[in-house]
């Protein structure tokens, strides 16, 4: 009920019209492309350019990456049900964003292959990172973001090796995906605010680790991986040591 009231907060009618009035501005005849849900309003695409395959394809690999993101925040993550102001914040940015970001994917077309290819290796990797990550972490579940959970435990396995946070990074990749599929650079503004959105998240847990009975292990598993991306000495470890397992 809570999610659904933060839900409900979201302004849809005025995402909707400016999605109406981008839309005409691209022609005078329309058909109807996307709609808000619970909006009155509709956006509309020019009739007559009708979505590539490229457009199509990268549109799909966003819809299902982020369903399949949603459909384990309940279920695969402690303390969802708690919610702090700066919870609210993150989860109605998130939704502002991303479908903001889905509704470009439907209206601008890909410049190019190379811009679907990108596209689409993004949120591969994406994918990768947040179900390697679930999958690290088995039973004992991590926390939701921003609900101020002591930590007892942390993740040193499957993609924490080379990153703290794998699943913060997997939702930024994702969030990075459409500017390069689509060549508005604009919407770097969305991926750079939900960026530091989550980097505020990591530095305040790897903060409540410092002040934890884990704080020494997890200095030195800090010493050795990055925040968001690998630092190169280690990847090339993890690479040889993977290469002589597989040797023997």
């Amino acid at each position: 009920m809570r999610f659904r009231r933060v839900f409900n907060t979201v302004p849809r009618d005025a995402i909707a019209k400016a999605l109406a009035r981008l839309a005409e501005s691209r022609g005078s005849r329309y058909t109807r492309i996307a709609t808000v849900p619970g909006a009155r309003v509709n956006a509309w695409r020019t009739t007559g350019e009708t979505m590539s395959f490229a457009q199509i394809l990268v549109l799909a690999a966003a819809a299902i990456t982020w369903y399949g993101f949603a459909s384990r925040m309940r279920r695969s993550f402690r303390y969802a049900d708690v919610w702090t102001p700066a919870k609210t914040l993150l989860v109605v940015s998130g939704w502002t964003c991303t479908i903001g970001q889905l509704v470009a994917l439907a209206v601008f077309p890909q410049p190019s292959w190379w811009h679907t290819g990108i596209a689409l290796g993004i949120y591969a990797l994406a994918n990768g990172l947040f179900w390697s990550a679930l999958h690290a972490h088995g039973r004992d579940k991590p926390a939701f973001v921003f609900t101020e959970a002591a930590p007892h435990s942390f993740c040193s396995n499957g993609p924490y090796q080379y990153v703290r946070h794998p699943l913060y990074a997997a939702y930024i990749l994702a969030w990075l995906s459409p500017p390069i599929a689509t060549g508005q650079w604009s919407l770097l503004a969305t991926t750079g605010w939900m960026a530091f959105l989550y980097g505020l998240a990591a530095w305040r847990e790897e903060c409540a680790f410092d002040q934890s009975p884990f704080a020494a292990e997890y200095q030195a598993y800090r010493s050795r991986t990055g925040m968001f991306l690998p630092r190169p000495f280690t990847l090339w470890r993890q690479t040889q040591k993977l290469w002589r397992t597989r040797q023997r």
